[in-house]
């Protein structure tokens, strides 16, 4: 009998104990272990935890699953980038153009939320059960996104000023939708919410700062809008 046969026709587990002996006997005597073991099937792609595996090539390749997203995500953004300038329609240009500005600005709002999350109940005040780095960011976003759509108001409110500067409209846009709109957060507040009701079930302090976040940003971004739409 065939070892091949004979291994295929042991259980998983006494496989992966079979693939473990000889890694550790080829250590031992300096030798390079055997490579992994690997699941066949008639599907064709596999996962084995972060490993995903083509086994119908002829020889297999090994794709880390946690670049897969970012493989993806390269490829959708390299398909709206194509499309704007391929569609050279008025109404459809301008829809993929914000697409993929917005996509590319959007990871830098993400990692300035996670640096300000860092001030989370850091300050050594009376007031340390307030989230100070997702209210200042969410503080921040809300102000930088209606400045953004004041000033698109204000300076493209014509059709001729758009098609004179077709990239800057984009880039207010996408800086309003991307990176605004990812630095400020829901979920995240919703959570603090939550936290501190239950942190201090015998305070409304839940309640401050629902309301205090809500009416900051609305106030501030009031200030903002009202002046500029108006001049």
């Amino acid at each position: 009998i065939d070892d091949t046969n004979e291994e295929q026709s042991l259980p998983s587990e006494q496989q992966d104990d079979k693939v473990a002996e000889a890694s550790a006997t080829s250590v031992e005597e300096g030798r390079e272990p055997p490579p992994p073991r690997v699941h066949r099937s008639s599907v064709g792609i596999v996962p084995l935890g972060n490993i995903i595996v083509y086994p119908e090539m002829g020889c297999h390749r090994y794709i880390n699953g946690k670049t897969v997203p970012f493989f993806l995500l390269g490829i959708l953004m390299l398909c709206f980038i194509l499309a704007d300038f391929v569609f050279l329609r008025e109404d459809t240009t301008k829809w993929y153009r914000d697409v993929w500005l917005s996509a590319l600005l959007s990871p830098l709002g993400a990692l300035l939320r996670w640096t300000l999350a860092k001030w989370n109940s850091r300050f050594a005040t009376r007031q340390m059960w307030i989230p100070w780095g997702t209210l200042t960011a969410n503080l921040g976003g809300s102000v930088l996104s209606i400045l953004c759509l004041a000033i698109e108001m204000k300076a493209f409110a014509s059709t001729e000023n758009e098609q004179e500067s077709p990239w800057a409209l984009a880039f207010l846009r996408a800086v309003r939708i991307g990176f605004a709109g990812s630095l400020s957060t829901v979920s995240t507040f919703c959570r603090e919410i939550v936290d501190v009701g239950v942190k201090y079930p015998h305070h409304a302090k839940a309640y401050y700062y629902a309301t205090g976040t809500i009416g900051a940003c609305a106030l501030l971004s009031f200030i903002v809008y009202a002046p500029i739409v108006r001049s």
